[in-house]
């Protein structure tokens, strides 16, 4: 399999993991297909996250916002900048 049909593989794994399960990510990218055809209209049609978004995110649910996509007890680290 060459790299970027690898890549765009693993990349629609991810969405089909993240959008459902991740009330962030969901609201974000809701009525945005996600069924892109490669890496470049995955970045035409899926924005950016900015830091602020983040930030606004988890002061609007404490403790630690909405942008987790399993359970807290699955996570045993948290790295902030």
């Amino acid at each position: 399999m060459e790299l970027a049909a690898h890549q765009l593989a693993a990349l629609r794994a991810l969405a089909d993991a993240v959008v459902p399960a991740n009330g962030f990510y969901a609201r974000k990218l809701a009525g945005v297909d996600l069924a892109f055809e490669s890496l470049a209209d995955f970045s035409a049609r899926v924005p950016f996250t900015t830091k602020s978004e983040l930030a606004d995110d988890h002061n609007a649910h404490p403790p630690i916002g909405t942008t987790h996509t399993f359970p807290t007890g699955c996570y045993n680290r948290f790295h902030q900048t």
